[in-house]
């Protein structure tokens, strides 16, 4: 509901269409308000049913908890769509700002609570008084953008075409989750469940990677693709493509690069010997894992076309070619068969599926898009700076913390700056340091 608000509001707000805003605020505030109702009966039954159920859940309180945080989570939706509508504005900022303030005042708030008395029900009590906070700061904002106009009644041929956009976005979403949950149940079919742990920690940071580069080039830039589909032609457009896709790949391959040199040296200082298998399990899934960070831009844009139904059928495909082949190879070579399946999965989608659906979608030439969005800068992280770094790891040993976070600052911004400079084009670099510069200003 989150995007396709944030997509519907973006596209009336850039043709300056006030009726068509103030139509969309009741629409959406409605389904939000109904689905906040629902969840806080869901959670208020859930919480009755615990209570009564099971006695140890009663004793430790864990039924009230479940039940607060359930109502509280419930009520907050009803306010949800105020974030939406600024993103639809492109007022990102303070969307960016709420959230990221609540997350450290949240980290500052368990610090504390570690050496004052940390209990469930004071962390409950602080997520909720933060979260609550956000949600009324955004409230604030965004009520200001809500038209001063009588909403007109959406027609019914509308309507549906908005909710038909949204189970497109439910259904990709969970074929892209059942997509990335294969691996876990084949490994604990096939294999004792200390391969799954194995998998589950060597899996922790490249997800991590996608959720970084999924919060940077995603979502937030799906109002930005659909305010420019309303003024742009597909070659203009493929061209804003195209320069976001330089960003992706200059940020999200400097990420992955670091995961993979220090990532295995992290994992075993972290959980102890026993995990190797662990960091294998990183390094090989890295290389398939960033053909999805590099292309979260692409992505975002299938959605704000409204073509990303398409992508189902992509995820459904290539998760049944992964899990043929990691049923195979998992009864051969075990767990790293599976990995590796994964792997060639990831490049399957990126080398051959997203730039035939963009291809369609906008006649971007799959020459220009490999080649600008791949082949660069592969070349230069893939092939030139991976072998110097895993090189001068190697030699170097990092063993502490300390150590490892040494190297990977330095190597991060060392494939930052190589990146700046043969990635980039001239007018990327330039916007770069007009936005640097503003932000500091500001």
């Amino acid at each position: 509901m989150a995007n396709t608000a944030c997509r519907y509001f973006a596209s009336a707000v850039s043709r300056g269409n006030q009726d068509e805003l103030a139509t969309l605020v009741v629409f959406f505030r409605r389904h939000y308000h109904r689905t906040a109702w629902a969840v806080c009966l869901l959670v208020l039954a859930g919480a009755v049913t615990l209570h009564l159920a099971w006695p140890a859940v009663r004793e430790k309180n864990a039924a009230l908890l479940f039940g607060v945080l359930g109502t509280v989570q419930g009520f907050v939706l009803r306010s949800r769509f105020y974030p939406a509508l600024l993103k639809g504005h492109l007022r990102y900022r303070a969307v960016i700002f709420a959230g990221s303030t609540r997350v450290v005042a949240f980290a500052a708030g368990l610090a504390a609570l570690y050496f004052t008395g940390m209990s469930l029900e004071r962390v409950v009590l602080w997520h909720v008084l933060l979260l609550s906070s956000e949600q009324f700061f955004l409230f604030l904002r965004g009520r200001r953008l809500v038209p001063a106009l009588a909403a007109k009644a959406m027609d019914r041929m509308r309507e549906q075409e908005i909710l038909g956009f949204a189970r497109k976005n439910v259904a990709a979403t969970i074929a892209q989750f059942i997509r990335s949950r294969i691996d876990t149940q084949i490994l604990a079919f096939f294999l004792p469940l200390s391969s799954v742990a194995q998998y589950a920690v060597g899996v922790r940071l490249p997800n991590l990677a996608v959720d970084l580069s999924n919060a940077l080039f995603g979502g937030h830039l799906l109002a930005a693709f659909t305010s420019a589909s309303t003024r742009k032609n597909p070659g203009q457009l493929a061209d804003d493509l195209m320069m976001m896709l330089r960003f992706s790949a200059w940020v999200g391959l400097s990420i992955c690069l670091v995961l993979f040199i220090f990532g295995p040296a992290f994992i075993l200082r972290w959980m102890g010997p026993g995990f190797e298998s662990a960091g294998t399990v990183l390094r090989v899934l890295v290389p398939g894992i960033s053909f999805t960070v590099v292309h979260y831009p692409a992505y975002t844009l299938l959605s704000a076309l409204n073509k990303h139904g398409s992508l189902v059928f992509l995820y459904a495909i290539t998760a049944l070619i992964n899990a043929v082949a990691s049923v195979l190879l998992v009864q051969s070579i075990g767990l790293t068969g599976v990995v590796w399946s994964t792997t060639f999965e990831g490049v399957l989608v990126g080398v051959l599926g997203i730039p035939w659906y963009l291809d369609k979608a906008l006649h971007l030439p799959a020459r220009r898009y490999l080649g600008g969005a791949l082949f660069k800068p592969y070349l230069l992280y893939a092939c030139f700076l991976a072998p110097l770094s895993l090189s001068a790891a190697g030699f170097w040993n990092p063993v502490s913390y300390f150590e490892i976070g040494v190297g990977a600052v330095f190597l991060g911004v060392t494939g930052l700056l190589m990146g700046y400079f043969f990635i980039l084009k001239k007018s990327d670099r330039i916007f770069v340091c007009e936005r640097i510069m503003s932000t500091f200003k500001k």
